[in-house]
């Protein structure tokens, strides 16, 4: 049986008739026929073949089984060229099976969108609890007390501006690129305080943080007897001499602090990006650095303290610091409110600093005489300088 099944209307003339026949004239499977010969011999236009073929005849062919139901699935055309093409892109299953697959296709992405919708919303609740447990843990912590008084008022006026726009503005100093700045962000984000939302290409779209935040740092601001002390170490750029410090400056405290003798305190140091060390000293936990009401009458106190600083060998993570120890002070030791320390650091192969916090006036002047060659600056005109450039 062929595979080709013709229909040609009874209701023509024998001319007409006798061209279709010709024109859908099958052997072994193929058109005996082509359409030019068909014209040239009956004088036509390919125009009015065209027509002649739409109104009168078609022609199916069996082109399979529905893999579907098992029915035998037929093509129709209604030109030789025309046919060929429906066959070309005609699929393997008939019209009711292909409607009740695209049912089900519909159902089946319909149940996929609701799932996907469904796990969305369960990340976007697992995110929300996640974030509300760790600001918990952040206020339970009280992880800004981490802070310099610097951080504290960056992570305090990004609160205050709340919108993208406005922190860029107010905060970056409308360079959303600012180097400093985003290294105190970086560092009050691992400190759980703030958090970014990104895009997945790593655009911002908002900051987050916990509205309490605000109130918690305003009131901290106004408490003056902090629990540790805490030191902002400048680095060098550069030495005027081999044996000059890494780190030096000059600096005032606004409070008295005691180290008592034989006490273990801790000692923590981060590394910012210009090489300069935020350095923070914590007495035992039952302890206060801060003390009150000193007496300069105390015996056998020294005014200076000395600190050796070892490095973490591994690299830190989180909000881990690059330096961490103890240190336990022989003396007690009293750093004055109001007046000037010079402190001096030097860093020994990359893995110890050892550090001195003196007071200024302890730093012996040298002399000078107009007639002898100028020697270098020593390290208390240098930081003197600097000081009063600073003020």
């Amino acid at each position: 049986m062929t595979a080709y099944q013709t229909y040609i209307s009874e209701e023509l003339d024998e001319a007409t008739k006798n061209l279709l026949e010709e024109y859908w004239h099958i052997e072994n499977d193929k058109f005996s026929n082509r359409a030019k010969d068909i014209l040239v011999k009956y004088c036509l236009t390919k125009g009015s073949l065209i027509k002649i073929l739409r109104e009168n005849s078609y022609c199916d062919k069996i082109v399979g089984k529905c893999v579907g139901c098992g029915v035998e699935i037929k093509v129709r055309g209604y030109s030789q060229g025309a046919f060929d093409y429906v066959h070309s892109r005609s699929n393997r299953i008939c019209e009711d099976c292909d409607k009740k697959f695209e049912r089900k296709r519909i159902e089946e992405k319909k149940l996929r969108d609701e799932e996907s919708k469904l796990k969305i919303e369960d990340e976007k609740l697992k995110a929300e609890n996640e974030k509300r447990l760790n600001f918990e843990k952040v206020f339970s912590d009280k992880r800004w007390f981490e802070l310099m008084e610097y951080e504290r008022d960056i992570l305090l006026k990004i609160i205050e501006n709340r919108t993208k726009e406005k922190i860029y503005k107010n905060v970056f100093n409308g360079d959303p690129y600012n180097r400093s700045i985003w290294e105190v962000v970086n560092r009050i984000v691992k400190l759980g305080l703030l958090k970014i939302q990104r895009t997945g290409s790593g655009s911002i779209i908002k900051f987050e943080f916990d509205e309490k935040l605000e109130t918690e740092i305003k009131s901290f601001k106004g408490i003056k007897e902090l629990p540790y002390f805490q030191q902002h170490l400048k680095k060098t750029s550069q030495k005027p001499t081999q044996n000059y410090p890494d780190y030096t400056g000059i600096f005032t405290l606004e409070n008295d602090f005691l180290f008592q003798k034989l006490l273990k305190y801790e000692y923590s140091g981060w590394i910012k990006f210009d090489d300069s060390i935020n350095l923070k000293l914590s007495p035992p936990k039952d302890k206060n650095i801060k003390a009150l009401n000193i007496d300069d009458s105390m015996n056998n106190v020294l005014s200076y303290l000395h600190i050796q600083l070892e490095k973490i060998t591994n690299n830190p993570s989180y909000n881990q610091p690059h330096f961490s120890g103890t240190f336990v002070p022989t003396n007690d030791v009293i750093l004055k409110a109001k007046e000037k320390y010079v402190y001096s650091g030097w860093l020994h192969f990359d893995e110890l600093l050892r550090l001195k916090i003196t007071p200024l006036k302890d730093i012996p002047k040298r002399d000078r005489t107009s007639d002898v060659k100028r020697e270098p600056k020593s390290i208390r005109e240098i930081l003197l300088e600097s000081f009063q450039t600073k003020k």
